[in-house]
């Protein structure tokens, strides 16, 4: 019994000590808010995100920035767990701007975490359809 006891406890000591284990979502379905890297102004990048299977599509904005009347981008990508693609085109007066889009990618780190290019993101709603 002694060594019973020994025994879990170690195994509770080694368990403890790799720190919190985190699972990335099955969906990243949702409203994202940029946490980290924010403009000096504190503008930060607001994304809407659906997701069918493992592709992913939705719209994006980053208030107060208007640079020629861009204030938002249409989005698609994929999500295959944990990693993520998102393709970014800017849209000025809700038409897309031809040969502009940028890509980043990252991985979601939680249920409520994703990390692009260096910059967090948290999700503030999870769809209730997804």
């Amino acid at each position: 019994m002694r060594i019973s006891l020994i025994a879990l406890a170690t195994t509770c000591v080694a368990c403890s000590a790799t720190g919190p284990h985190t699972v990335s979502p099955d969906s990243i379905a949702g409203t994202w808010n940029q946490t980290s890297d924010l403009t000096p102004a504190g503008n930060e990048l607001g994304l809407v995100i659906t997701e069918s299977g493992t592709a992913v599509s939705g719209t994006a904005s980053r208030p107060g920035l208007p640079v020629s009347g861009l204030l938002s981008y249409r989005v698609s990508g994929q999500y295959q767990r944990p990693a993520i693609s998102l393709t970014f085109v800017p849209l000025v007066n809700g038409q897309p701007v031809a040969g502009e889009s940028f890509t980043y990618t990252g991985q979601a780190v939680d249920t409520n975490t994703m990390v692009l290019d260096g910059f967090t993101m948290a999700r503030s709603e999870i769809h209730p359809d997804q």
